[in-house]
């Protein structure tokens, strides 16, 4: 068996504080990576219901060759989604979280905040390549579980941003650092992750933004409680759990 791990982010990885040590207008206080892990022959089904849930809620009109579901537009309106009533867009969005909530896969997610994490260190690390070692750190511990192999999409993981990422994440792993000295079972290329064709990133971008609401609101959305039961190994210890806080 093989799984996909499909990655999405949320919150801005820039620095959060200017050299007054007051918040910079637009930056966010936490950078979020969320997975949704989905065995390959269930992927099928997420993307058989994904086109259901356009084709119910856009009843025929017509979308952008480029159009990706994402949860921001969606909420404020945006075209193309002005184009719906107030009842569909509702609709829509409890569409997307049924969908994971119903369907057979598994959950992880790790949120840094950047206050903490800029403090604690002098020359703090890139918090995209601390979150995405973390997060394949859980995905590695899942496989192991389940005895299979696994590859990651990760949406918008371009030659660029794979060149930092992959420079930082060689600087983690010359320090004692508690991960393991490798990730055997997960593919090592990440893979550039296209929302076109690759639907179950948008419903990892809906996802994403869930703990994202949850650091800045203080509050469990109701969405939130609905999918909390799908995280990989919740009730673990915090080098384990797929809930990671830092």
């Amino acid at each position: 068996m093989t799984y996909h791990l499909y990655v999405d982010e949320s919150g801005d990885e820039g620095d959060y504080l200017d050299s007054n040590e007051k918040p910079i207008i637009g930056s966010s206080r936490y950078f979020i990576l969320a997975g949704i892990i989905v065995d390959a022959d269930t992927v099928p089904r997420f993307e058989e219901e994904y086109n259901c849930m356009l084709y119910n809620r856009f009843r025929g009109k017509p979308l952008p060759g480029n159009f990706k579901l994402h949860y921001y537009p969606l909420r404020n309106n945006k075209p193309p989604y002005d184009r719906l009533s107030a009842e569909d867009r509702q609709g829509l969005e409890n569409d997307v979280f049924d969908v994971i909530n119903r369907l057979d896969c598994t959950l992880i997610s790790v949120i840094i905040d950047l206050d903490t994490h800029c403090r604690k260190y002098t020359e703090p690390i890139s918090p995209r390549a601390y979150a995405l070692l973390l997060l394949r750190e859980r995905f590695q511990y899942f496989l192991e579980e389940h005895d299979s192999h696994g590859v990651v999409i990760y949406e918008r993981f371009n030659a660029k941003m794979k060149r930092r990422t992959e420079q930082m994440i060689r600087r983690l792993r010359t320090y004692n650092f508690p991960i393991p000295t490798s990730l055997p079972r997960i593919d090592p290329r990440i893979q550039n992750g296209d929302p076109t064709q690759q639907p179950i990133l948008n419903l990892a971008d809906f996802f994403a933004y869930l703990p994202y609401t949850y650091k800045t609101s203080g509050r469990y959305s109701p969405y939130y409680e609905l999918i909390m039961h799908k995280y990989f190994n919740l009730k673990g210890d915090r080098f384990h759990t797929g809930k990671v806080e830092l």
